[in-house]
């Protein structure tokens, strides 16, 4: 079994949370068996032909490439906003932070789950104005429900029983993230989008590559992904 990385714990604002912390987090998601590891494998992603999208593969693999493309864009959103705060409100960003942490254990798991080969994305944000509290817990919430919307479809599509469980897990701290994030744009609203029996619908993955491609230098493509 790999070896858990060691490292110093890392301090943001008034929230101290150790990288043994984010590792506990994200290996408790997927059992003791999977422990994050330092692997810093940066297998080239495979570059559909043409255009230069990459495509993100098939069956469980690619549905599970996907889930760690959109962690990728989350855990640097989340990053840029604890780095240019558009708020002083400790509470606020505390919560942000501990967000930010939660993204990036879910990034290096799906990595190390994935043996270092999955897609590794450059994002965009020059669209979006950091210093304006309203624009960023917009879009904080955009990729909340897109996160949590692409988990809960990938746990229909998946076939293998124990990535289920996995996606299933990150899911559940994925819709904890949204409500968080509606909480702090509307005061008591700790709702997203529902269906019509009052759950929260899934994303099929030609539609979140569609929302998460505004966010990345080179876009991304689901050709040979489930779609229905």
């Amino acid at each position: 079994m790999k070896e858990a990385m060691n490292a110093k714990p890392e301090k943001q604002g008034n929230t101290d949370v150790s990288r043994r912390r984010f590792l506990g987090y994200a290996g408790g998601l997927a059992g003791a068996a999977l422990l994050l590891d330092s692997c810093k494998k940066e297998d080239e992603p495979v570059i559909s032909s043409g255009d230069g999208v990459m495509d993100l593969g098939m069956n469980d693999t690619g549905l599970l490439n996907l889930i760690f493309v959109i962690s990728q864009v989350e855990a640097a959103f989340f990053e840029q906003v604890v780095l240019t705060p558009f708020s002083t409100n400790s509470d606020e960003i505390g919560l942000i932070t501990r967000m930010r942490d939660h993204k990036t254990a879910h990034k290096e798991l799906i990595r190390t789950y994935l043996d270092g080969k999955g897609t590794h994305v450059t994002t965009d944000f020059s669209a979006i104005n950091f210093g304006n509290k309203d624009g960023v817990l917009e879009n904080a919430e955009l990729l909340a429900n897109i996160s949590t919307g692409n988990c809960n479809e990938a746990a229909r599509l998946l076939i293998s029983d124990k990535h289920v469980e996995i996606v299933a897990k990150m899911g559940s701290v994925n819709a904890r993230h949204a409500a968080a994030i509606s909480n702090m744009r509307s005061l008591g609203n700790f709702f997203g989008p529902v269906d019509a029996i009052g759950e929260e619908p899934g994303i099929l993955p030609a539609n979140a590559i569609a929302t998460i491609n505004r966010f990345l230098t080179t876009k991304v493509s689901g050709n040979n992904l489930p779609n229905k």
